[in-house]
């Protein structure tokens, strides 16, 4: 795998620290999708999403909306996993669990 693109709010990136944390070597990043949290540069975020290999990427089905779901389907050439908009109070408790010394989501 080349290039894995987490597109989305502080949740994905979230899961792309807790990702990074069990894979140090795993090539990816993070991009927002609103200019509320984060950098958030549209034209830049349209070309990461082109070049990408994976996109694990927020769920936004309001079709009036930048990187709806239809928009990341329609402008990427890899593989699109989609991660529902859930508050979840206290994520870090679900990152990680230990196993014979080897940390597990």
């Amino acid at each position: 795998m080349k290039n894995i693109l987490y597109l989305g709010n502080c949740q994905i990136n979230a899961m792309r620290g807790i990702s990074r944390g069990m894979f140090p070597k795993m090539p990816c990043e993070h991009r927002t999708i609103t200019p509320y949290w984060g950098n958030y540069d549209e034209c830049e975020i349209r070309d990461r999403l082109a070049e990408a290999d994976l996109v694990i990427s927020q769920a936004i089905e309001n079709r009036s909306a930048a990187f709806n779901v239809d928009d990341v389907k329609s402008s990427t050439k890899g593989d699109v996993v989609f991660v529902p908009y859930v508050y979840v109070d206290g994520i870090a408790g679900l990152e990680v669990i230990a196993s014979k010394g080897r940390s597990l989501l």
